[in-house]
């Protein structure tokens, strides 16, 4: 029924303007229509309502929608932008990676390899701004395995701050009882410090310098560099096989003595280990004795240990030397304890946990050994013996005997033994 009022209004009001009614007829007309519509507000009303509610969310979910593309397509363009930055990165004008020319630099990787290869904690410290504790005894204990480094090739590239470089090394190693060359390289951020002495920088950079050097690592030239290496080394390895397994083993058993020294570390802060006074003056006892019958002057550590101010478990810690580095010794004390230097000053050590080099003093040369390539002096006539020093390629010594393959030499005042293979017999 109130369909129907609604259609006869509305077909009413279009009749009478389509035959061209009076204005006294229409506004009789919107008389009557309002007296309709309050007649029937009940129902016209809510209609209406509705009405205007409809369009009121329609045009809200409008806005809503609008602010959500227009959010999109801003994200878009913040992406565009960026990958623009992004691209704008990598192409920047390259910087050419030309052979070292600078001697300093030479010097200082010469330096930070030898080092490596002979495993002497001091001179890498002094060559770097930062080696973590964990990272030294990795160091130290990698270079039981490395007979020596060679071939060694710098490139270099202006680092991002003023007066410092990026180096390219290239080098081969070859590892104890093994012939092999194996390839590899390594890039280094070298800066000077207020001395102006240039060391090799390891601790964290800025996020500007880590940006320029990832600018740098991604150059076409360098990456040739690296591409080169790689086939080189992955054609060694596929010819011998045997010699990855091997380098394989070598990193498990690294890590191995890595973890042990580390623990053995934690344990020793800890006071774990109880004092045993018997034992301790019996291996003072025998310290002394060797040590007087040989007339020793260095000892080589057994393991990582502490070196403190004074001959007591609570005295101050000066530092620590891991297995295999060798000291200079002053006094070996009836308490257990030797003196050493260390750092140029007085330190000491447990004697049990040092093993003491003969001294040289008294010996009589033969004859004199030069080396024909870069090789390592040993403690003992054996491969696995402690390394006490190197010798450089075209570098005498004074020979006292040969024995099954090795010259027994006078090294730095130490007796030291080098193999005949990689030295040669010089006239006086």
């Amino acid at each position: 029924m109130q369909v129907r009022f609604l259609s006869d209004a509305f077909a009413s009001l279009v009749g009478e303007k389509g035959k061209g009614y009076s204005n006294m007829f229409k506004k009789e007309f919107f008389t009557r229509l309002r007296d309709n519509i309050l007649k029937h507000a009940r129902i016209i009303i809510p209609v209406v309502a509705i009405l205007l509610i409809a369009f009121v969310v329609s045009f809200a979910l409008k806005l809503r929608r609008d602010k959500q593309v227009k959010e999109q397509e801003a994200a878009l363009l913040a992406e565009q932008e960026q990958a623009e930055e992004t691209v704008q990165i990598d192409v920047d004008q390259p910087i050419p990676l030309v052979a070292n020319e600078d001697q300093d630099i030479a010097s200082l990787i010469y330096t930070y390899y030898n080092a490596m290869g002979i495993g002497d904690e001091v001179t890498l410290n002094s060559t770097c701004d930062y080696i973590s504790e964990q990272e030294m005894i990795r160091y130290l204990e990698m270079s039981k395995y490395i007979d020596h480094y060679t071939n060694i090739e710098i490139y270099t590239m202006p680092g991002p701050e003023e007066g410092s470089s990026i180096a390219f090394v290239y080098f081969k190693v070859i590892l104890t009882g093994h012939e092999d060359e194996i390839p590899a390289y390594k890039a280094y951020y070298i800066c000077k410090n207020e001395n102006g002495e240039l060391y090799i920088k390891r601790s964290d950079n800025t996020d500007e310098d880590d940006e320029f050097i990832r600018k740098e690592m991604l150059q076409d030239e360098v990456i040739d560099f690296n591409n080169r290496v790689t086939v080189e080394y992955n054609e060694l390895m596929s010819e011998k096989p045997e010699l990855l397994k091997y380098l394989s083993e070598i990193d498990s058993e690294v890590n191995t003595e890595v973890g042990e020294a580390l623990a053995s570390m934690a344990a020793e802060e800890a006071n774990e280990e109880e004092v045993n006074t018997e034992e301790e003056v019996a291996n003072a006892e025998e310290a002394i004795a060797n040590a007087e019958a040989d007339k020793v002057k260095y000892a080589t550590a057994n393991t990582t240990v502490n070196v403190r101010s004074s001959d007591s478990e609570n005295a101050d810690k000066l530092g620590k030397v891991t297995g295999g580095t060798t000291l200079e010794i002053r006094e070996v004390k009836e308490n257990g304890w030797t003196e050493v230097v260390y750092n140029g000053n007085s330190g000491f050590i447990k004697s049990e946990y040092l093993s003491f080099i003969e001294n040289a003093e008294g010996q009589v040369a033969s004859g004199k050994v030069k080396a024909t390539t870069t090789i390592n002096v040993r403690s003992q006539a054996s491969t696995t013996a402690d390394r006490i020093g190197v010798l450089a390629t075209g570098e005498t010594v004074e020979s006292i005997s040969n024995d099954n393959g090795w010259w027994k030499v006078i090294y730095q005042g130490k007796i030291g033994y080098v193999k005949e293979d990689y030295v040669e017999s010089v006239a006086e």
